[in-house]
């Protein structure tokens, strides 16, 4: 290492002089500033002093090598299972939210109307689980959703009685349409019916299931 060596010493040597003497001159500056006392002159120079010490002891930034600049390839982002997973994600959702435009639905509006589908009579918050997104987002969802008449949020309830919530039948008679569109995605997996279920496969342990907090960040 270049503290270890005659010239590391001498840059050192050369540092801990050059340091003294900006000392001796912030001292000097602090003693004349507004009449202060000798003491604050003294003071700060032995605050500056010992902090050198300190440096010198163990060892200055400077006379550390460098490390390298962190590199990487293509092939070495792509390897990153989660962060390719994330990228793929979205451009599906972009790619799903160009399918289902002609519907007037997003992916997520589609989630809502198939997860009701599936378990009719869900809470807001067992929807927002089940769906995928924080509790306060589901409230502009199933308010837009009802406004258009294709859920049913159900009577309002007293205080702490939860509502359910029902698909109407033109959430049906919509979702059977958006339906064949979404699942028709997954020839962009290949060809072969058991390629997308075996990715299927592969991410379904990482969606959680119904006992997950609902308020968990969402990258």
């Amino acid at each position: 290492m270049l503290g270890a060596s005659d010239d590391g010493a001498d840059v050192r040597s050369g540092r801990v002089q050059h340091l003294d003497g900006l000392a001796a001159d912030v001292a000097g500056r602090t003693g004349d500033r507004d009449g202060v006392a000798h003491g604050s002159s003294w003071w700060a120079r032995l605050t500056l002093g010992v902090s050198i010490s300190l440096l010198i002891l163990n060892g200055t930034p400077y006379d550390r090598s460098v490390p390298r600049e962190f590199s990487a390839t293509r092939d070495d982002v792509d390897a990153i299972a989660a962060w390719t997973v994330i990228r793929a994600a979205r451009e599906l959702a972009r790619r799903l939210a160009t399918e289902l435009d002609p519907l007037d639905l997003t992916p997520v509006e589609f989630g809502v109307l198939v997860q009701l589908a599936a378990a009719d009579g869900l809470s807001q918050a067992d929807l927002a689980r089940a769906v995928g997104v924080r509790p306060q987002s589901m409230t502009p969802l199933v308010t837009g959703l009802g406004g258009r008449g294709l859920l049913d949020r159900g009577a309002e309830r007293g205080r702490g009685r939860l509502s359910h919530i029902r698909l109407t039948p033109a959430g049906r008679e919509l979702l059977s349409r958006a339906y064949p569109v979404v699942h028709a995605s997954n020839r962009w997996f290949g060809d072969d019916p058991e390629d997308s279920a075996a990715l299927v496969t592969t991410l379904r342990p990482l969606l959680g299931d119904a006992s997950d907090p609902v308020d968990a960040p969402v990258p």
